[in-house]
């Protein structure tokens, strides 16, 4: 049996962390209407974003030494996260500082 040790993601770990949820969830159905060829940074700032959000409530875990996995969640109440909070991290993925 493999076991792993579950730990609370760090701060530094976020872009790891979107990456593998991008790759994860790159052929799910609800991504597939993203053109292939913005896919997987589309993804990746989906899921940055949500990390970035999420960090505060110290409910992301992932997997001790190498990352092999993520989970996360907002607690109750606190997952008002809409496309007006995303924006500051938007102007990021089209190229505007």
């Amino acid at each position: 049996m493999m076991t792993a040790e579950i730990v609370l993601l760090k701060k530094s770990q976020i872009d790891e962390a979107s990456e593998i949820l991008a790759n994860a969830f790159y052929d799910d159905p609800i991504f597939r209407f993203i053109p292939e060829n913005s896919r997987e940074n589309i993804l990746k700032w989906n899921f940055k974003t949500g990390l970035r959000y999420s960090l505060p409530y110290n409910h992301i875990y992932t997997t001790a030494g190498n990352l092999k996995g993520v989970a996360a969640w907002t607690p109750p109440g606190n997952s008002n996260l809409n496309i007006f909070r995303r924006l500051p991290y938007l102007s990021k993925l089209v190229g505007i500082e």
